[in-house]
């Protein structure tokens, strides 16, 4: 959970200062649910959420012309 919790909170801050509103909400949401180390139950959702708006992020940068 400490390697899950210290990814998620430096991506989230990567996010918030690119401006990257919806990947920061997700991000957040994952920093959250482990950040007192206790054993979840299902992040599943979290983390589809995480990949759902990396996805949209990814698909926006490509989108971009020279």
């Amino acid at each position: 959970y400490k390697e899950v919790f210290r990814a998620s909170h430096t991506f989230k801050g990567l996010c918030a200062s690119l401006g990257l509103i919806s990947l920061q909400r997700s991000s957040s949401f994952i920093c959250d649910a482990v950040r007192d180390g206790e054993p979840l139950n299902d992040i599943e959702p979290l983390i589809d959420l995480f990949k759902f708006d990396y996805a949209k992020i990814i698909d926006a940068i490509g989108k971009i012309e020279d």
